[in-house]
C-alpha cells in the first residue's frame, strides 16, 4: 500500500491538510484502525474538507475517507486504513 502521489505533491498535500486542520479543526480522537476529526461546519470549510477527501481517494484508495455533518457536532471526518497503514493516517492528520 502506496500512495500515488510524488514526495512534492505529497508535501504539498500534506501542507493543504495542515492549513486545514489547523484553521478549522476543534477535536481530534484515535479511533480504531485511524482518527476521527471535528470542524466547524462552515461552508468554506466544508469545500475544502471535501476537495481535499476527493483528493485522497483518488492517490490513497486503502484508505477509508468519511464525512459526516450534524448540527450538534459539526464536520466529522473519519479516516481509517488496514494495520500496514495506519502510520499514514497519523501523518495526513498529525
Amino acid at each position: 500500500m502506496a500512495c500515488t502521489l510524488s514526495s512534492a505533491d505529497a508535501a504539498t498535500r500534506q501542507g493543504e491538510w495542515q492549513r486545514l486542520l489547523r484553521g478549522a479543526a476543534v477535536g481530534r480522537i484515535a479511533v480504531p484502525g485511524g482518527m476521527r476529526v471535528r470542524f466547524r461546519a462552515e461552508e468554506a470549510i466544508q469545500a475544502e474538507l471535501d476537495r481535499l477527501v476527493a483528493a485522497e481517494r483518488t492517490c490513497c484508495p486503502f484508505l477509508e475517507l468519511t464525512v459526516e455533518a450534524s448540527a450538534e457536532s459539526g464536520l466529522v471526518l473519519t479516516v481509517t486504513a488496514p494495520p500496514d497503514a495506519e502510520p499514514v493516517v497519523q501523518a495526513l492528520l498529525a
